[in-house]
């Protein structure tokens, strides 16, 4: 439904092989521009903002309709963290769907949360219970992934005025 409101094809089934593959790369990473009528529409439906419907369909193309199927569900549809605008039926889509195994995976590859402002620490642990609850993770798990996604992000980063003592 979604797709056919965007006049975009609908999710692929299997990814394809040989020459497929490129054909089918391309189109899957090539945004085609919706209307803003149609952005509206999309945002309107699933209570979201027009510039998170937009994003959301540059970021998935064919596969916005299961990303926003699963805004549907309770506390999915809010925002991962406030400095963007990926939404949290992002991690059950990328966990679900995509194999997604760990917190920095969802961060740093699923979405852009990892390369916002804050780089995902004002948001860590908020997006590791919805993580938990789709991955199925005891509290332990989820503490464990905030614990590893922050170390590497102090590592690779340095936010918040800290640096390495070689600096």
């Amino acid at each position: 439904v979604v797709s056919k409101k965007l006049g975009r094809p609908g999710p692929a089934l299997s990814l394809p092989k040989g020459r497929a593959a490129d054909s089918w790369a391309e189109h899957r990473w090539t945004a085609v521009p919706a209307s803003a009528a149609q952005i509206e529409e999309l945002a309107q439906e699933h209570g979201l903002e027009p510039s998170q419907v937009e994003h959301l369909a540059t970021l998935y193309g064919p596969g916005l309709s299961a990303v926003l199927s699963a805004a549907r569900e309770p506390g999915l549809r809010e925002r991962i963290c406030p400095h963007s605008p990926d939404i949290r039926a992002q991690i059950a889509h990328a966990v679900e769907q995509e194999g997604a195994a760990t917190l920095a995976d969802v961060f740093l590859r699923r979405t852009g949360v990892g390369l916002g402002r804050c780089l995902g620490l004002d948001c860590a642990d908020e997006a590791a219970q919805v993580m938990a609850r789709c991955a199925g993770w005891d509290e332990t798990r989820a503490a464990h992934e905030v614990a590893e996604y922050e170390a590497y992000v102090r590592k690779t980063y340095h936010p918040r005025g800290q640096h390495s003592s070689a600096d």
